[in-house]
């Protein structure tokens, strides 16, 4: 009878201790993106951070103005106007803001006459459509309705003559700002604008304008950094 059992139980235990010293096969490996890269069911990147839209802008930069032929009464000897530009917009959503701006644009040469030159001083009242909400791109759609101050002096046998002429202007055009980093954009625009210019108290030596209206229209192209400041909206 034991021998009947020990011949029962041998095989049994010689597999055990077979067992015992194979080695142990670890199962699949844990799923990675990194192991997933070639197959087509690949977890998609993550996307770029958002740059953040603030509710204040300040900006500062360079005009260039080009007068226009047909916007200027047909004088289209009309030399190229350069200045500066610095402004303030309360951006109430990310689609819209509102504010005001200073335009100082300066014009050797502005007449035939020696030493002639022409400044122009205009505040407005400006609005702005963004097309986007997000991205380090920040396209827009810009409308403003100013007033104006000019001062024309040129020199003519020996004698000065300074004209004053102020008035209303309308503009509308747009541009786009890139982000820098931080709150720091950079930016170029493009606009349109007339100013609609009548005589103001001083007149020339030797004459005065009168009621006549002034038209000077041209396009304006501009190089403007902007600060951006306060809690994303």
């Amino acid at each position: 009878m034991r021998i009947l059992c020990l011949t029962v139980a041998l095989p049994g235990l010689v597999g055990l201790l077979g067992a015992w010293g194979r080695p142990v096969h670890a199962g699949p490996a844990p799923f990675s993106p990194a192991t997933a890269a070639g197959h087509d069911d690949a977890m998609p990147l993550p996307r770029a951070p958002a740059t953040d839209r603030r509710p204040l802008e300040l900006a500062g930069g360079a005009r260039l103005f080009a007068p226009l032929c047909a916007a200027t009464g047909g004088d289209c000897a009309q030399p190229l106007g350069f200045g500066g530009a610095l402004a303030a917009l309360h951006r109430t959503s990310p689609f819209f803001a509102w504010g005001g701006d200073g335009h100082y644009l300066e014009t050797p040469g502005a007449t035939h006459q020696s030493g002639a030159w022409r400044r122009m001083l205009e505040l407005s009242l400006v609005g702005r459509l963004y097309l986007t909400d997000e991205g380090s791109l920040d396209p827009y759609l810009e409308l403003g309705f100013g007033y104006g101050w000019e001062r024309e002096r040129w020199t003519e046998w020996d004698r000065t003559s300074t004209v004053d002429r102020r008035g209303p202007s309308a503009r509308v055009g747009g541009g786009v700002d890139v982000a820098l980093g931080g709150a720091l954009e950079a930016g170029v625009s493009l606009v349109y604008r007339e100013d609609f210019l009548g005589p103001g108290p001083r007149c020339g030596a030797d004459f005065c304008p009168g009621g006549a209206i002034v038209v000077r229209g041209g396009v304006l192209a501009g190089l403007t950094f902007t600060v951006s400041i306060g809690d994303p909206l």
